[in-house]
């Protein structure tokens, strides 16, 4: 009884005690302001919060890390339905730094507790790489983060780990809203993709003015100042000769090439050589910013009179040497490629591949900084020219892997396309005699080959198989990521592309769907629920579909095509190439049958474009 009459006192006794203090020790409301603003500042929710230190380094390409860091961490931490009646809190510090002594692009990952962590990276680019792999590392879910090391240091073997974003067709790189496409480019960023290009087309406009080309421009130049920020080098493909639609009639190419617009203009021509030129100054200085340029020989490209041909080792070699003038004018310290797409493929064996490997040997192409090599599924993916003969051209080389179409098309059109096998055959090809690569992708589907394409650039021994199962565990499921990773793995063989000629094996397709399928049941709100799950398991459930109706489309089938468009942001302006099929009832069948309806318009509603077969078709397998 004693004791609790002693506490009743003090109890009593104790707010005047404090409030003796207060005067005397009077608190400073500034200070009161900046703890409720620190407060405010690290708590992302009610519940818990990922407080993020920038210790001994500033710079915006580390902000932007910060800042990319929480958005996961808020979309990944989020409950199911966005809000939760369960009391799960907990409180994260990571610390950013810097260390010179690493590589710039190198960072290491320490925990220093169950609740802190610190990226120490090399430069500014090595710790967004670093936060990339703490996201990766870490098990996140809205019950808690639980963080996990990587003490080595690791920095990339390759310089150039870039991606082509063929922003046409109007795809996803062309019409998706600026915040989605923005958070897309950071999410690469964080595998350390550095190297951003564009394509510059012209055929489809009647000049810089016209508002469908400021539109156009725009979104080329949104994905650049996007890619700068992120510490990417940033490159566009120009098609060599291309002309606006309203170019002259009597300044344009000669003879049928293969795969030209209309357009082109013959730059053997002098009024054609110097429109040409100012068009060239005149994009170059409407693309900002650009660290490289990439001259793009055919498909579409070329001219077959007397003074350009053969258009490989003569009219596309004069004027390309004139753009590089112009472009390193215009960019002192820019880079400047040859492109070699198509080369002895699109006007036939005409014998563009000795005479550039001549000009290497006689020292005559002092004017470029490197080359461009690969091929496609027609002409046998990397040139064989380029294994044979490495010693002869004494200047760098990137690869331009074709990693959207080789499955086929629509591409994109049947959800994601996973080639772990078919990208670790060209790498193994490659990866001695290139510095990197910008692999052609129409979009959002090539997503996981993206990501394989990075890594390797990274570390060239790693195997595809260990990659995807990274992005598995990352994007998908940790504890699950070995079933899933098979399966997925086991999506390539039931769609591919021989020369001209498509091949299905959908055998396998029923047993990926059921393992697929099972396992959506298994993953977390947010990663069930994400564009990146849907879009593979809506690629396994059409699969599926196709082996058990034989090929034929069926309403499953149609409704994930439905999905698919609007996963990728496609509008009534979405080119037939890149648009899923409307699966509709068959008119000429009758009751209940169905049809695939290929709908949107072709490059022939813009341009009077030369479908005209290729020749010399290679077997790439």
């Amino acid at each position: 009884m004693n004791k609790i009459y002693r506490n009743m006192n003090l109890i009593l006794f104790l707010p005047l005690f404090v409030a003796l203090i207060i005067c005397r020790y009077p608190i400073d409301e500034k200070t009161i302001q900046g703890k409720n603003e620190a407060k405010k500042e690290i708590n992302t929710t009610d519940l818990h919060y990922v407080n993020i230190v920038l210790e001994n380094v500033e710079g915006d390409i580390v902000d932007r890390a910060k800042n990319i860091m929480q958005r996961i961490f808020e979309e990944r931490t989020e409950p199911m339905g966005g809000h939760s009646h369960d009391k799960y809190s907990f409180h994260k510090n990571i610390y950013l730094c810097k260390d010179s002594k690493l590589p710039f692009d190198g960072f290491k990952i320490e925990k220093l507790s169950d609740d802190e962590i610190r990226v120490t990276g090399g430069g500014e680019h090595g710790i967004l790489y670093g936060c990339g792999k703490l996201l990766r590392l870490a098990e996140i879910s809205p019950r808690n983060i639980i963080f996990h090391d990587s003490p080595e240091v690791s920095a990339p073997v390759k310089k150039d780990r870039g991606m082509y974003f063929c922003v046409h067709n109007y795809n996803f790189s062309q019409v998706a809203p600026e915040d989605v496409l923005i958070e897309y480019l950071e999410d690469l960023a964080l595998w350390g993709i550095n190297d951003c290009a564009v394509i510059y087309h012209k055929f489809q406009y009647t000049g810089l003015d016209q508002p469908e080309a400021k539109e156009y421009l725009t979104r080329l130049n949104l994905i650049l100042r996007t890619a700068e920020s992120l510490g990417m080098k940033t490159t566009v493909f120009i098609m060599a000769n291309d002309g606006f639609i309203n170019s002259p009639l009597d300044l344009r190419y000669k003879t049928e090439i293969p795969r030209n617009w209309g357009t082109e203009i013959c730059p053997s021509n002098p009024e054609g050589m110097e429109l040409l030129k100012r068009e060239f100054e005149e994009s170059l200085l409407a693309l900002k910013p650009l660290d490289q340029m990439v001259m793009w020989p055919y498909d579409s490209g070329g001219c077959g009179c007397e003074k350009c041909y053969p258009w490989g080792s003569n009219g596309y070699m004069l004027l390309s040497k004139e753009f590089s003038k112009i472009f390193h004018r215009v960019f002192p310290k820019g880079k400047f490629y040859l492109g070699t797409w198509f080369f002895d493929y699109n006007c036939g064996n005409i014998g563009d591949w000795d005479a550039l490997l001549k000009k290497f040997d006689n020292k005559e192409l002092d004017w470029i900084d490197g080359i461009l090599a690969d091929g496609t599924y027609v002409n046998g993916y990397f040139p064989k020219q380029v294994v044979e003969n490495k010693h002869r051209i004494d200047k760098p080389i990137i690869s331009f892997l074709d990693i959207s179409m080789p499955q086929g098309g629509p591409w994109g059109g049947f959800g994601s396309n996973p080639m772990p096998k078919h990208i670790q055959e060209q790498w193994n090809l490659s990866k001695d005699l290139i510095i990197g690569g910008l692999p052609y992708t129409e979009g959002i589907h090539e997503d996981i080959n993206k990501v394989l394409w990075a890594q390797l650039c990274w570390d060239p021994e790693r195997n595809t198989m260990d990659i995807l199962k990274e992005y598995v565990s990352y994007e998908f499921s940790r504890e699950h990521a070995n079933e899933i990773t098979k399966a997925i793995a086991a999506i390539e063989p039931s769609r591919w592309r021989v020369g001209k000629n498509r091949v299905y094996d959908f055998s396998g397709s029923p047993k990926v769907w059921e393992e697929l399928s099972y396992y959506d049941r298994t993953l977390s709100w947010y990663a069930r629920n994400s564009w990146r799950w849907r879009q593979t398991l809506l690629r396994a459930k059409i699969d599926a579909e196709m082996a058990l109706s034989n090929g034929e489309p069926t309403a499953e089938v149609g409704r994930a095509y439905d999905e698919l468009f609007r996963i990728n942001y496609l509008d009534d302006r979405a080119l037939k190439y890149i648009r899923p099929y409307d699966v509709i009832p068959d008119p000429e069948k009758g009751g209940k049958a169905l049809m695939d309806l290929q709908r949107g318009r072709s490059i022939t509603d813009f341009c009077s474009y030369s479908p005209k077969e290729h020749v010399d078709i290679i077997d790439p397998k």
